[in-house]
């Protein structure tokens, strides 16, 4: 939990996702984002998604890495906020 506190200390949110796409855990910043919908945010069943349509899916992508755990290269998405505040980028990726 260390490690999810000194990212929270610079602003920089994770989350771990299975592999249906359900969040497992966050931390405080990524929780701050799903809460204000600003960008991403939870539905009831606990899967995330973008807020705005998003090129390339972030489903589509969450899906790919599950397909390919341990061996894809890693997928990298902008995702645009209703805030105007600059975009999030997100780095989806199989462990």
């Amino acid at each position: 939990m260390a490690g999810f506190e000194a990212l929270d200390l610079v602003n920089m949110g994770l989350a771990v996702i299975g592999a249906g796409g359900n969040l497992l855990l966050a931390n405080h910043t990524a929780k701050r984002v799903f809460e204000d919908r600003d960008g991403l945010e939870l539905t009831a069943r606990r899967n995330i998604r973008t807020t705005q349509r998003s090129t390339p899916a972030l489903d589509d992508l969450i899906r790919q890495a599950a397909k390919t755990a341990g061996g894809a290269a890693d997928s990298i998405l902008a995702v645009h906020r209703s805030s105007g505040k600059r975009p999030l980028t997100l780095l989806i990726r199989s462990v």
